[in-house]
């Protein structure tokens, strides 16, 4: 799964988590994006057998 998260309390950035068939979580929290350059927003993740594949929206002052 994927999500955006304040947790640096200066910007939103992008960290994801893998997660068993049963929802137990595997592992740690992984760092996807965390420039902090503006905003990492509407994550999303797609997957197959071996490979994951994240794509979110990067909102900066030119996006306005």
């Amino acid at each position: 799964m994927v999500w955006q998260d304040y947790r640096s309390s200066t910007d939103w950035n992008l960290y994801g988590q893998r997660v068993a068939g049963d929802g137990s979580l595997i592992g740690q929290n992984i760092a996807i994006d965390t420039t902090g350059t503006r905003h990492q927003i509407r994550p999303t993740v797609a997957y197959g057998a071996d490979a994951y594949l994240v794509a979110w929206q990067h909102y900066t002052d030119n996006n306005l």
